[in-house]
């Protein structure tokens, strides 16, 4: 019997006494217990925190500054040009007759000079408009 309880509790070892500084807990220790947190949490706002505040504040300014004529991409992925901006409301056209009122928030960039000019070209192209078969 005594065998198979060593084998599953194994035998308990009694740990040395820790140092008169850590035993009394005083404010060097305590500090020192909360230093591995503090850096975590510097590591993690300057790595996470910090980029993705930069980068919010960056596409608001974009979307403030956003004007008619602005080709635009939205989050789902329709590639258009801005008509009209009205508060919080975006008028983008798509192609020539189609036009889709889409949230100032859902357009995800704005394009530069040549990816508009390449969209701009793909989207007039008469080989772009979809075929449609009617019966």
């Amino acid at each position: 019997m005594d065998f198979l309880a060593d084998m599953l509790v194994g035998t308990a070892w009694a740990q040395e006494a820790a140092p008169a500084a850590m035993a009394g807990g005083g404010l060097a220790a305590q500090l020192f217990s909360f230093l591995p947190i503090v850096l975590i949490f510097v590591i993690f706002y300057f790595l996470i925190i910090k980029p993705q505040n930069d980068a919010a504040k960056a596409h608001g300014k974009v979307l403030e500054a956003l004007k008619r004529g602005d080709a635009v991409l939205t989050n789902g992925g329709v590639f258009g040009v801005v008509e009209k901006v009205v508060d919080k409301l975006v008028l983008v056209q798509i192609n020539a007759e189609d036009q889709v009122v889409v949230a100032k928030d859902a357009i995800a960039r704005v394009l530069g000079e040549e990816e508009a000019k390449a969209v701009l070209k793909l989207r007039d192209a008469p080989e772009a408009a979809p075929v449609v078969k009617r019966r």
